[in-house]
C-alpha cells in the first residue's frame, strides 16, 4: 500500500486523480507555466 497520509484520502482516489490529470494535460500546462518564469532561487530534481 502506498505511503499517503490519511487526510489526503484513499490511495485509489489519489491515483485516479493523478491519472485523470495526466491524461487531460494538466501537468503539461503546469510545467509550461512554471517554465515561463523560472525562479533559479530554488531548484529541485526528482528522479
Amino acid at each position: 500500500m502506498p505511503d499517503l497520509p490519511e487526510y489526503n484520502g484513499s490511495w485509489s482516489m489519489i491515483y485516479s486523480l493523478f491519472r485523470r490529470w495526466g491524461k487531460s494535460g494538466i501537468f503539461d500546462r503546469m510545467l509550461t507555466v512554471l517554465a515561463a518564469d523560472p525562479d533559479d532561487e530554488s531548484v529541485m530534481l526528482d528522479a
